[in-house]
């Protein structure tokens, strides 16, 4: 009997009971993982906003859009919408809080190309761009993109409590 409940428990241990994606706050956030979450949750319909590329944007092109030098940047992760004329694009950037506002001209700037590639093209682009989110969740500072932008920031706040 002690055999089998020393089993069960090793068993239980191995498998990993209480998945654990890390935490914004503690910088060790799995950010894929968050996308994922999102995704599901705009799938399901929880959130009113474009859906996103399985795959996320290389380091490469992060800093060719951004304008960024990767170097001040610890992590990051930025999915667009998957047709990009709908304007969707999440960006989590893990930096420090001396680089924060390296992270916010860069945002404005990708915001800026944004406006100037879609805004004569896109009716609803000059509002969604104005109405975007950006803000920092324990060491990581977002850029959201899209109708429902609030929404998936108090996702992102609500799954790292």
């Amino acid at each position: 009997m002690k055999k089998l409940i020393m089993i069960g428990l090793l068993l239980c241990l191995m498998s990993g009971c209480g998945k654990d994606y890390g935490t914004f706050e503690q910088g060790d956030k799995e950010l894929s993982r968050v996308f994922s979450d999102i995704n599901e949750q705009i799938d399901k319909g929880s959130f009113s906003i474009p859906l996103l590329n399985d795959r996320a944007l290389s380091d490469r092109e992060v800093e060719t859009l951004y304008h960024l030098d990767m170097t001040k940047i610890a992590d990051c992760m930025v999915k667009t919408a998957a047709v990009q004329a709908q304007l969707g694009e999440i960006a989590i950037f893990k930096v420090e809080k001396k680089n924060e506002s390296y992270v916010k001209k860069a945002i404005k700037s990708r915001k800026e190309a944004l406006k100037k590639q879609w805004g004569s093209y896109v009716e609803e682009a000059n509002n969604l761009l104005y109405q975007a989110k950006e803000g920092r969740i324990g060491q990581y500072y977002y850029f959201v993109l899209g109708s429902d932008s609030e929404k998936v920031v108090n996702y992102m706040q609500k799954i790292d409590a």
